[in-house]
């Protein structure tokens, strides 16, 4: 029922100051909202597939008050980076409580969204819909450490955009302490070239990549290309190798052509339109080829969590522009919330009614991870 009432209020504050535009009180009920969020988050209990197992890893955490930090990162640097263990060890040490962790970073993830949300679009409540339904709850419940990294690539997006690729190094830096997937960082400047390609042209690509990938075994040529030097090589290759996280037979490409690769085309051709919008576009491409390479090899849905929260505003102004050009009865805008529940519905059922592969039970869905909420106040 909360998560009912979150979206209905949401779309009530799309009405009123993204459709309507209203000044008053705007972004004091915004951060209103990111606090709600922020609250069920930490007032959750057992929310999401892998909280146990970070409530279970964090009694073995030792004090940085107790321990040298050294031998506390040699001993848990097998699975875990430098920066977690930092933050974790200090966190352990002010309080023995898993909930101390759970505070930092649900306050710390949210407030970095809320702030690349609010400095990079008007249509902020929008946004925070796309974002509750698609990612909150993997950035909240899933990828704690991820999440972090994440949430400094969004802090250096500014000096992406700007070029400013010094300051853009240091925050892949510290986000590389936090999660080795972050190495997607160093990628993301190449898309850079679509940025100023006529959108003919960046259709001729992505239509040839596509092809690309659907030819290649792209595990066998992953696997040829990674040296036996490659720093993670280990990870990658047992990565690559298992049943979860490798080859994808759970997905049919020629299925999955229109959610993965239509859809954001079209989205693609329509931001487009708007010469002020081709930063944002880059994100559609890059999330469009890392959702392809994820049909082919699971892992690279890792990938695609640095993109989602501006993919979501990237759709949010697609979803505007789109409405803005249809006009019914002398009425614009009129189409922003259908095409909008639209792309919900499509969100909802793509991300919680799929089959959730690390459950041991086969009929067992995405949703029930997070539905329904249970809380530690009533536990």
């Amino acid at each position: 029922m909360i998560y009912l009432f979150i979206i209905i209020f949401l779309l009530f504050c799309i009405y009123i100051y993204d459709i309507r535009k209203v000044k008053a009180y705007r972004y004091g009920t915004f951060y209103a909202v990111i606090f709600v969020l922020i609250l069920l988050n930490v007032l959750s209990y057992k929310i999401g597939g892998d909280t146990e197992a970070y409530m279970y890893n964090w009694q073995f955490y030792r004090s940085i008050f107790e321990v040298n930090i050294f031998d506390e990162i040699t001993v848990r640097s097998f699975k875990e980076r430098p920066g977690w263990i930092i933050l974790t060890s200090f966190l352990k040490g002010l309080c023995n409580n898993f909930i101390i962790l759970r505070i930092i970073l649900a306050c710390w993830v949210n407030l970095v969204v809320a702030y690349f949300v609010r400095t990079n679009t008007r249509l902020i409540f929008t946004t925070l819909l796309i974002y509750f339904i698609a990612s909150y709850f993997n950035y909240n419940f899933e990828i704690l450490r991820e999440s972090i990294a994440v949430s400094f690539f969004l802090l250096a997006y500014p000096f992406y955009v700007k070029e400013c690729w010094g300051k853009y190094l240091l925050c892949f830096l510290i986000a590389f302490m936090f999660h080795e997937s972050s190495l997607v960082m160093l990628l993301m400047p190449f898309f850079r070239l679509f940025e100023n390609m006529g959108i003919k042209k960046v259709v001729i690509v992505m239509v040839g990549l596509y092809m690309v990938i659907l030819s290649l075994r792209i595990v066998d040529v992953l696997l040829n290309v990674l040296p036996d030097s490659f720093a993670f090589y280990d990870k990658a290759y047992s990565y690559l190798n298992s049943d979860t996280y490798g080859e994808n037979t759970r997905v049919n490409m020629f299925l999955s052509f229109f959610p993965s690769f239509l859809i954001p085309l079209l989205s693609l051709i329509v931001l487009r339109s708007n010469s002020q919008m081709k930063t944002l576009s880059i994100f559609i491409i890059s999330s469009t080829l890392f959702q392809v390479l994820a049909t082919r090899v699971y892992i690279f849905y890792r990938f695609n969590n640095y993109t989602l929260i501006p993919l979501a505003i990237a759709y949010a102004e697609a979803i505007y522009i789109l409405s803005k050009k249809i006009v019914w009865k002398g009425g614009k805008e009129i189409f922003f919330i259908p095409i909008l529940l639209l792309y919900i519905l499509y969100k909802i059922y793509s991300v919680y009614l799929g089959s959730d592969g690390a459950s041991d039970r086969i009929d067992a869905r995405m949703y029930e991870r997070y539905y329904p909420y249970t809380s530690i106040v009533a536990n």
